[in-house]
């Protein structure tokens, strides 16, 4: 196999030989190397003898044969075309996103966090924080009869100042076993514990706060001590060469006893000695547990240390491993730790903080500082455990600027001034919780509106500008938490839900107790439009269903809990038209009143799309946690969205609100795995296939990626029709009908009830037959997947493609708007794929131009009209292209211009859609409407542009710009302190349609300091969807490859996102060869997003595919059009 193929791509440990003796070659090194050589006898005992003659005439041979074999390798090499995917599913053993670690760094077997106490104090420098300082105790138990020498955990670009290991034992109390899946809670274990620096805080604020401004090292609790005296390391650090692609990030430390000592002193310094009691244990002072955890008697706890003897770290993936000199059994430990992480992090976004006189810090100007802790960057932020199923409780302590308000999952506990500047926040104790749902915000904020329901505190807090229009967001979030706590008849779990705004904010997290919004969430008011009012709804919809699905139970692992997040794509939708209802805003020109039906567009259509390639991955697929933002991670949470929405079809709307209620109810606050989803969801069903359940026919599509394609052909004369089922991939040749599905089939005929069509199993079997399914000698149009409820596509005979085509074009309204949506997505889909033709395509939708009007079926369109915009871009038959398009789009323009105050789903489409063909009618109504030059900035207030319309607007300008819009946009997008707004102006960026301008661009981004890694990723995804920017990319990209990988090596979501959009519309042959090329160059840089490569090259063939059998007939096409 040739080395290209990333087949061929080993791990890394499996060639590194930096472990294997080297030698020079020497002979005195091989003498002295090899062991008892000194003692070898020589004596000829058989074998055989050869003359140099014969000697010579083999090597002569030998050499030749070499010779002609390379010869023929290059000459073979020379005429034969390289194939670009050597095989359609590639297991990709080296790629980052997999969740294989080295076993070496996985975290402690059989550890068991049970509760987190953490104190925080921020590092002020000049304006910003600098750094986060802290102290976090861990209470844990080593819950297997194994002795373990070692504790891993995780810690991330952070420096550990200091580590302290306590065994805390309890001889009256039995410590219980407990199933894997739930966790010990402080009930279960000894209330006595190791001292822990966090019980005192009554000087530490005062004194932080007073070395803050010089940064000189902070120990929570007084311990102030200089910095020799918490060294941790008395040795060099040695490079690790198990991994040689991570070598530079791996480090090893031993710590002698002698530093040991120096660590305790120090620390012990910082105890109070009101509250700490001091024990001899051994030759040894030990510190015990302080009052706060003492509730039996003194006499029955034996607290040891556990000495230290070392650590290792491995950066790359966030893994901290401490060597202990005594191995440590079954039993309960606390473990302390001081450290100290930089603020720059994907674990924070950080509002700036002016401080108008530092000199004397008589004040501090506004801030802002919000965790994201999801899914693993809470190691970036404190030394944890850090996996989804390790439940823990939390007690959370934050210093904080007193002028600034701190919120957090749980209510405020108390509030202590420590000076006139600084305040040390505590709140109460969290419920059992995974990690990544710890969250806070600081920033100077206010109470804005508050209500109750039943038991729980709904507070709405941001700024004092966003008052009066506060009632309607608390309003919403009554609404919406009723709407939950129906469904799932189940109340909301905490005592408090917080609401909160910050300008640092650029999406929407529901953590337990504590939501966080964009700031333009609190402009919608009962007279913003429709289409802002279900945007609103829906992100609020998602992150209070987070409080149930996420907060009340969470997945036994990230692999599985793709059944949360599409629960919850798919619940925002459907709990839309609920939401709505009771505030009661929809006014009678509305006419988009099945916003539902957006699932389609949002949701089902691009994960289809990213499901058609033999290389997507299946549900089960066990992936690194570190990529759940990725935009492979994210097609995979919309699949399984349309699934849910699909079994939603199969059962009755009762099973499946009682499925989820039983699913929460037994696994609160506890770790569920997917075969418990189904059993609960199961139990009320019916009418399903005999001899099966539904956990083995919703594994047949969890279990397997891609999905089928139901080919019909009808018999006319009989009335029947013949079924079969297939793997749908646009890259054909791959195709096969290895894989089978149980798929709920729906269908209905011109005769036949809408609101109720027939059902039928399609097993998994390749071909089926059903009888009678209209009159004999009927021909009558015949549709299948009824409102798209089926996650699969329909092709039908040419026959009944033209009978469509035919209602569709004189009453299409025959045909349900989902349904007609559902048809021009597959013969769209299917067109490309080869599978129907183009003319078919065309046909359909003849009739758009001046009857279709729902905004579902034109958004649908939109999608495949943009990817063959791109795909032919570089063509001779892109004028014509355009010509079609801009007829289509003519009547939407004039409606759209006759009643601009309406704003819809189609505004920003048309928007995009008139820039694109430079429609002189659409242009013209949007300079009038709306501020396209550079010395307004209020296209920024939401008065002038909504929310969501900015993007659009802010791309026509960029779009027929030059370099004065460039420079323009770019400094706005620096300065800008409203991270929403940032957001809109950084996408804009790739709408430049001058390459000396994108290429400008693109330096700037990656190479100066300007932005964050979200945000250059933002820029990055936004060039995908501009043919110009996109090409662009991809020169730019192979261009500068090397400096980009020096800079971002360690950074595979960069890499990998800007490897993608940059060859977003390569498809030509030569592009092929460039690609092929560029992989083998870069061999080793690219090891790491090796499936991503693999699909690209996918993609790339098919599209090529498509240049040498579609295209022709769609040129065909549009000259006939044009005549």
């Amino acid at each position: 196999m040739r080395r290209g193929s990333v087949s061929t791509w080993e791990p890394w440990a499996r060639r590194n030989s930096a472990n294997m003796d080297q030698f020079t070659g020497s002979r005195s090194e091989f003498m002295t190397a090899e062991p008892n050589l000194n003692n070898i006898k020589y004596q000829r005992k058989g074998g055989c003898f050869l003359s140099h003659k014969i000697a010579l005439l083999i090597i002569v041979f030998v050499v030749v044969g070499i010779i002609v074999a390379g010869f023929a390798g290059a000459y073979i090499s020379l005429y034969s075309k390289k194939e670009v995917n050597d095989h359609p599913v590639l297991a990709v053993e080296d790629d980052d996103m997999d969740g294989n670690i080295s076993e070496k760094f996985t975290l402690s077997p059989n550890v068991v966090p049970m509760k987190y106490e953490l104190k925080l104090a921020p590092v002020f420098n000049g304006e910003v924080i600098t750094k986060i300082k802290g102290l976090v105790v861990i209470k844990l138990q080593q819950n297997s009869s194994d002795q373990l020498d070692h504790l891993t955990f995780n810690a991330k670009d952070m420096t550990i100042k200091n580590c302290k290991l306590l065994r805390l034992n309890a001889t009256k109390t039995e410590i219980r076993s407990h199933r894997n899946r739930r966790y010990p809670t402080e009930e279960d274990v000894p209330a006595g514990s190791g001292t822990s620096a966090l019980e005192n805080t009554e000087n530490t604020t005062s004194e932080l706060m007073e070395n803050s401004k010089s940064e000189t090292p902070y120990f929570p609790d007084g311990a102030n001590a200089d910095p020799e005296n918490v060294t941790t390391s008395d040795s060099s650090n040695d490079t690790l060469s198990d991994n040689s692609s991570t070598d530079r990030n791996i480090t090893k430390s031993t710590t002698s006893a002698a530093s040991l000592s120096s660590i305790d002193k120090s620390v012990s310094v910082s105890l109070d000695t009101e509250t700490t009691k001091i024990v001899q244990t051994g030759s040894t002072d030990r510190a015990t547990a302080s009052d706060e955890f003492t509730n039996t008697d003194q006499s029955d706890i034996d607290v040891v240390e556990i000495r230290l003897k070392g650590n290792e770290t491995d950066n790359v993936n966030g893994i901290y491993v401490m060597y202990l000199e005594s191995p440590i059994s079954n039993g309960i430990y606390s473990l302390e730790i001081i450290y100290e992480t930089d603020n720059n992090n994907s674990a924070l976004s950080q509002g700036s903080v002016p401080v108008q006189n530092m000199a004397n810090r008589s004040s501090l100007g506004d801030g802002s500082l919000i965790t994201h802790f999801k899914p693993t960057n809470a190691r970036y932020f404190f030394p944890l455990f850090d996996d989804v199923h390790l439940k823990a409780k939390f007690t959370l302590s934050i210093t904080s600027p007193s002028n600034l308000l701190v919120l957090a999952n749980t209510p405020l506990k108390s509030r202590v001034n420590s000076s006139s500047l600084y305040t040390m926040n505590t709140f109460e104790e969290t419920p059992l919780l995974s990690p990544h749902s710890l969250t806070f915000a600081v920033g100077d904020i206010e109470l804005m509106d508050n209500a109750t329901l039943g038991d729980t505190d709904i507070r709405i807090w941001g700024k004092n500008k966003n008052l009066s229009k506060s009632h309607f967001v608390t309003n919403m979030t009554r609404v919406v938490m009723e709407l939950y706590m129906n469904f799932f008849s189940i109340d909301y779990p905490m005592s408090k839900i917080d609401i909160v705004s910050l300008p640092t904010i650029t999406d929407q997290t529901g953590n337990l107790g504590l939501i966080s919004v964009k700031e333009s969430f609190f402009n919608i008011t009962e007279n913003s439009s429709s289409i802002v009012i279900n945007r609103g709804f829906q992100r609020l919809i998602y992150s209070i269903g987070q409080q149930w699905l996420g907060g009340y139970v969470t997945m036994y692992d990230w692999t599985s809990s793709w059944i949360l997040e599409s629960s919850l794509i798919y619940l925002q939708r459907l709990l839309l038209e609920k939401a709505r209802k009771p505030l009661n805003y929809i006014n009678n020109t509305d006419t988009e009143l099945e916003s539902s039906l957006f699932f389609l567009t949002e949701v089902q259509e691009p994960a289809m799309m990213a499901d058609g390639y033999a290389t997507s991955r299946s549900l089960q697929f066990k992936f690194n946690p570190v990529y759940w933002n990725s935009i492979e991670i994210q097609n995979l949470h919309r699949k399984g969205a349309c699934l849910i929405r699909m079994l939603h079809n199969v059962i009755t709307d009762n099973a499946f609100k009682r499925g989820y209620k039983k699913f929460i109810s037994r696994w609160t606050y506890a770790n569920a795995e997917p075969t418990d989803f189904w059993q609960s969801m199961s139990e009320d069903v019916k009418n399903l296939p005999e001899d099966t359940s539904l956990m083995k026919i919703m594994e047949s599509w969890t279990g397997s990626s891609g999905f089928p394609v139901i080919n019909v052909t009808r018999n006319y004369d009989l009335g029947s029709v013949k079924l079969q089922q297939s793997r749908f991939l646009y890259d054909q040749s791959n195709a096969s009908n290895d894989q089978l599905w149980y798929i709920p089939l729906t269908y209905t005929t011109k005769t036949g009830n809408w609101s109720s069509p027939k059902r039928i199993w399609f097993k998994p079997e390749v071909e089926m037959i059903l009888h009678d399914v209209t009159r004999p000698g009927e021909k009558s149009w015949l549709i299948f997947n009824i409102d798209k409820f089926g996650y699969y596509r329909v092709n039908y005979d040419k026959e009944n493609w033209e009978l469509l085509s035919v209602v569709l074009n004189t009453n299409h309204q025959e045909i349900s708007s989902a349904t007609r949506a559902s048809i021009i997505d597959d013969v769209f889909s299917l067109a490309r794929a080869g599978l129907t033709s183009y003319e078919t395509a065309f046909d359909i939708i003849r009739y758009f131009r001046v009857n279709e009007r729902n905004s579902v079926a034109w958004l649908t369109l939109w999608g495949h009209i943009k990817e063959l915009n791109s795909a032919l871009y570089d063509t001779m038959e892109y004028s014509n292209f355009q010509g079609f398009i801009h007829d289509m789009i003519t009547p939407l323009c004039s409606e759209v211009s006759s009643n601009s105050t309406n704003e819809t789903e189609l505004t920003p489409m048309i928007i995009e859609w008139a820039s694109m063909v430079q429609h002189e009618g659409c242009l013209n109504w949007l300079k009038n409407n709306y501020p396209l030059n550079l010395s307004d900035d209020s296209m920024n207030n939401e008065t002038t542009v909504s929310g969501n319309l900015r993007e659009a607007v802010h791309c026509v300008m960029a779009k027929y710009g030059d370099q004065r819009e460039w420079r323009y946009i770019f400094v706005k997008a620096i300065e800008k302190l409203n991270a929403e707004e940032k957001y809109d102006l950084l996408k804009s960026l790739a709408c430049f349609q001058v390459p000396w301008i994108l290429r400008t661009i693109l330096g700037e981004v990656l190479f100066k300091e300007y932005f964050t890694e979200n945000e250059i990723l933002t820029v990055l995804q936004a060039f995908a969807q501009q043919p110009v920017a996109s090409r662009v990319s991809y020169e730019y990209m192979r261009n500068n490859w090397q400096q980009i990988f020096e800079r971002y090596y360690n950074s595979s979501n960069i890499i990998r996102t800007l490897v993608l959009v940059s060859t977003e519309t390569i498809a030509s042959d030569q592009d092929l060869l460039d690609l092929q090329s560029f992989k083998e160059k870069y061999y080793n840089d690219l090891k790491s997003i090796a499936h991503t490569i693999v699909t690209i090259e996918a993609r790339t063939k098919s599209w090529n595919s498509w240049r040498n059998v579609s295209l022709p007939i769609i040129k065909k096409w549009l000259t006939n059009y044009k005549q």
